[in-house]
């Protein structure tokens, strides 16, 4: 849906890929606090911001100023889905016996709590500060919401 017609791209597509891979990473990172592996708290601090920047990202296109992805949100992207699959793979080796047999000392070690809490430390880290420097980078649209949301309450 994203794809370049005519030198010009969908909006919902625009929309609807990130919103897509945050309903992916999202759905993740509950799997893996439900199963123990992840901290809770650190799940819910990246689908928080996730879901707050996607929603400031969809208000500044209804603006129609489009907020431009930073290299940092786009490195914090990449990280998050590496420790994702980094997990599923090792997750997934473990319930295999036969793979399982011949690594287990490799899989128990590179899926050690501490391994997990380090580099989901790292991720949240990540999703915090890009999150504050979306928020920090486009106030204006924030004050344009805050601002439209007052008037309308006291008119």
């Amino acid at each position: 849906m994203d794809r370049e017609e005519n030198g010009v791209y969908h909006p919902l597509g625009k929309f609807l890929d990130p919103l897509a891979d945050k309903i992916l990473s999202s759905t993740a990172l509950l799997v893996y606090v439900g199963l123990g592996l992840i901290d809770s708290w650190m799940a819910w601090v990246v689908i928080g911001r996730d879901f707050i920047i996607t929603a400031l990202r969809s208000y500044a296109e209804y603006k129609d100023q489009p907020i431009v992805t930073s290299k940092g949100a786009q490195a914090k992207t990449f990280g998050e889905f590496v420790v994702i699959y980094y997990i599923l793979i090792l997750y997934v080796g473990r319930s295999v016996p036969i793979v399982y047999e011949k690594f287990r000392e490799t899989i128990d070690t590179l899926m050690h709590p501490e391994v997990l809490f380090g580099m989901m430390l790292l991720v949240t880290l990540s999703s915090l500060g890009t999150g504050i420097a979306y928020l920090y980078d486009n106030r204006r649209f924030l004050r344009e919401l805050y601002e439209h949301r007052t008037s309308r309450q006291s008119g």
